[in-house]
């Protein structure tokens, strides 16, 4: 879809009835901030016969709140461990890239931001070591493909995540052609922050596809809250917590899943990257991005202004 294309707003008969979210319910998403803490849940919450989506790749937000309550942040997360597997032939990355060699990756799981206006897009991964250079099926070992054209000059890599409707996300993952210690270099002579969006990059696939689609691990069961997906609450000590408003989360999910969405314009070919990256670098910012989340729309309950 072309950046002149109308937005689409995502809809679902799960915003139609805006209701309570009982603390109740709201306490079983509840998860501290230690490290596994949202594994652990994830594992909880299978054995108790609520999720459906954890035998494979899913992803949902975390709110973040501080001890009494106010939320501090969120962040999307992906619930697997397994491989953001995807690849192709080596001229389809690289300018001197050779058709007959393939590449593929089995990159670790990526993490996102809890701040900022792009929190759905990671920060750059050196790709090379999660790198499978193969020829005619068979692989090459890296001292040898440290040698190939193209493949030589390594990859970094970072990964964008969205909502691609109320019930499942997009992944894409965006590339840089070289290893991130040369994409350092040149950030630096440019004077660009190495996390901006100014720098050009290309689009991996997903075998033939452009993007992989993968659900969202926690749905609302009915219409009932209005929210669409629930989030993770996360708290600093889950013995002793105030939990926040139902329009808060709901606030604060409407921004991450909305404004705070970023999705980049990248290069068709890597020939054409290869130009890009030898001119001046500008915002490679989609506008408009083709289809949004629902906006905020306000407090379910008018708090009372003034009085007792």
């Amino acid at each position: 879809m072309d950046s002149d294309s109308k937005p689409q707003v995502i809809s679902s008969p799960l915003f139609s009835s805006r209701g309570s979210w009982p603390e109740a319910e709201m306490k079983k998403f509840v998860i501290g901030i230690e490290a596994g803490a949202r594994g652990k849940w994830v594992e909880a919450a299978k054995k108790a016969g609520w999720l459906k989506n954890v035998d494979r790749m899913a992803a949902g937000a975390v709110v973040s709140c501080n001890q009494h309550g106010m939320i501090q942040g969120s962040r999307l997360f992906v619930t697997s461990d397994s491989s953001w597997a995807t690849g192709q032939t080596a001229n389809n990355i690289w300018p001197k890239g050779a058709k007959e060699i393939s590449v593929s990756f089995d990159f670790p799981p990526i993490q996102f931001a809890g701040h900022g206006d792009a929190r759905n897009i990671s920060g750059w991964l050196d790709a090379g070591p999660y790198m499978v250079v193969s020829c005619n099926g068979i692989k090459i070992p890296e001292e040898q493909w440290k040698t190939i054209d193209g493949v030589k000059d390594g990859l970094s890599v970072r990964f964008a995540l969205y909502p691609a409707s109320v019930s499942k996300f997009a992944v894409q993952v965006y590339y840089y052609p070289a290893d991130l210690s040369k994409l350092a270099e040149e950030t630096k002579a440019r004077k660009v922050e190495l996390d901006s969006l100014m720098i050009p990059c290309g689009r991996l696939r997903f075998l033939k596809d452009t993007m992989r689609f993968v659900p969202a691990l926690l749905m609302e069961p009915n219409p009932s809250t209005g929210l669409g997906q629930l989030p993770l609450i996360e708290v600093p000590d889950t013995s002793n917590y105030t939990l926040p408003s139902r329009d808060e989360v709901e606030r604060e999910i409407c921004s991450l899943l909305g404004e705070c969405i970023t999705l980049l314009v990248t290069a068709n070919n890597p020939q054409q990257l290869e130009v890009i990256l030898k001119g001046a670098w500008k915002d490679f910012t989609l506008h408009p991005k083709p289809i949004n989340w629902p906006a905020y729309p306000g407090p379910l309950e008018v708090e009372p202004v003034g009085g007792e």
